[in-house]
């Protein structure tokens, strides 16, 4: 049955009028052609142009919104983002930051959420933060080897954030938040952070995942006599330096 206007309104099987699909797809792909949009809708380019047209709206337009929302979606990277939070600590200095090799992790559980062989599928690198030569955070990356071509090129930690904060803007990618927990520090951490075994240690956690399968893998350990955190609405998390530190 046809409305007024030549919109054609719901049959008893659709839930939604084609202007209602014409309208919704364009907004949320403007990239497609009018061809894409008039098949997908079952009906002419000649009628999705109309639509269009009366609903005063422009692909190219769109197209434009669509690139100032990545682009602003990629400036708030450094908010989103674990390693981001860490360089961008007010009392940080990128210039003691150490790289380790060795893969460091609390226990072996922090490495559940990984598919496959570590070693085969994945590279891996450890940042040590410190202020003073005092360790207050060991940052354990793991990326899956099909993102980046070689290790070098997660070995810097700012072209490191740049080269994630790109890859997590692509579609199909999703960000976790930021996950807090308490654990006991086991021998490894223990040892880097000059601590007791057994000691309270803040972890923080964040993943990116495709198709349900984690690619990127962020893990954070934090010296609990140097660091403290705090929310703020404006700046979201804050990582605090304790005055005793250094």
């Amino acid at each position: 049955m046809n409305g007024t206007n030549g919109v054609e309104e719901m049959s008893n099987l659709e839930w939604k009028t084609k202007k209602e699909k014409i309208l919704e797809d364009a907004r949320r792909d403007p990239f497609q052609k009018i061809d894409k949009l008039a098949k997908r809708a079952n009906t002419t380019t000649r009628y999705v142009r109309t639509i269009l047209s009366e609903a005063n709206l422009s692909l190219m337009k769109l197209r434009r919104e669509y690139a100032r929302k990545m682009e602003k979606r990629y400036n708030s990277i450094d908010e989103r983002l674990l390693l981001g939070q860490l360089l961008k600590a007010p009392f940080a200095r990128n210039d003691q930051i150490e790289i380790c090799q060795e893969l460091l992790f609390n226990n072996p559980n922090d490495l559940n959420k990984l598919h496959g062989n570590i070693e085969n599928n994945y590279y891996y690198i450890s940042f040590l933060h410190a202020i003073k030569k005092v360790t207050w955070s060991i940052s354990t990356v793991l990326i899956n080897k099909d993102i980046v071509e070689n290790k070098e090129q997660i070995e810097i930690p700012e072209e490191l954030f740049k080269l994630v904060g790109k890859e997590i803007t692509g579609d199909g990618l999703w960000l976790s938040d930021i996950c807090f927990d308490i654990e006991l520090a086991t021998s490894q951490i223990a040892n880097v952070l000059k601590i007791q075994p057994l000691s309270p240690l803040f972890r923080a956690e964040q993943w990116v995942e495709r198709d349900n399968e984690v690619t990127m893998l962020f893990m954070s350990y934090f010296n609990t006599k140097h660091i403290t955190f705090s929310l703020s609405s404006r700046n979201g998390l804050i990582i605090n330096q304790k005055s005793n530190t250094g």
